[in-house]
């Protein structure tokens, strides 16, 4: 999916597949925050990723983390197991 729209010329070329993963980390800390009290917010910070990830919007960025980093960042929002 990330390649097609990449090869279509509507997602930025520096998109990676663990940016994915922290966008939905961002967005499960903005539903878990704010869902009671500000739903609204969830689209309001997809729409404003989905436009910074827009291909006519790329400006040069840091370096994704790599796949370890990203799923050792995964397991530290897992329950411990038991």
């Amino acid at each position: 999916m990330i390649a097609r729209a990449q090869e279509a010329g509507k997602l930025r070329s520096d998109f990676e597949h663990q940016d994915f993963v922290v966008v939905l980390m961002a967005n499960a800390g903005v539903v878990a925050a704010t869902s009671g009290s500000a739903p609204k917010a969830s689209p309001r910070l997809v729409g404003y990723l989905l436009q910074a990830f827009a291909a006519e919007a790329a400006k040069p960025l840091p370096p994704a983390p790599s796949p370890a980093q990203t799923y050792r960042a995964l397991k530290r929002l897992s329950p411990p197991e038991v």
